[in-house]
């Protein structure tokens, strides 16, 4: 059976985070960045931190996830993300602000633990602030 859109379904941990017709989605999979259009082969994949991008009438619409995996099947693309923000609401001063900050920490961690998650936040974080230069031009 044919389909003209896709349901897009973003769920973390905390919510349910959106679900939505679209024309395309674009998911930050392990191995690159692949597309889902309608009647897309079925899939799964694990996801890398990045951006989720969807395109509906025209319109883009940009999400960064850190981790999870989608679920792809011929109706719909189901996202489960570790977490989930919408691109807009991203300040990129914030982002520099909380990089800096975690870099500071990391430098008086107490032990290896803590300091292995504050690097991989900061590098989350880096990974956020590159990608909104990218989309704003910068």
């Amino acid at each position: 059976m044919s389909h003209e859109k896709v349901e897009f379904i973003l769920v973390s941990p905390e919510k349910h985070v959106m679900n939505d017709l679209v024309d395309m989605v674009v998911v930050p999979g392990e191995a690159g960045d692949f597309g889902v259009l309608p009647d897309h082969a079925a899939m799964i994949s694990n996801l890398r931190p990045g951006l989720v991008t969807l395109y509906k009438d025209q319109e883009k619409q940009h999400i960064f996830i850190t981790e999870g995996f989608a679920n792809v099947n011929e109706a719909s693309c189901t996202i489960l993300a570790e977490t989930a923000e919408f691109v807009e609401e991203l300040k990129l001063e914030e982002m520099e602000r909380l990089y800096k900050h975690l870099q500071e920490e990391m430098e008086i961690a107490r032990d290896e633990s803590e300091k292995e998650e504050l690097r991989r936040n900061s590098e989350i974080m880096m990974i956020k602030i590159q990608l909104l230069k990218k989309l704003s031009g910068h």
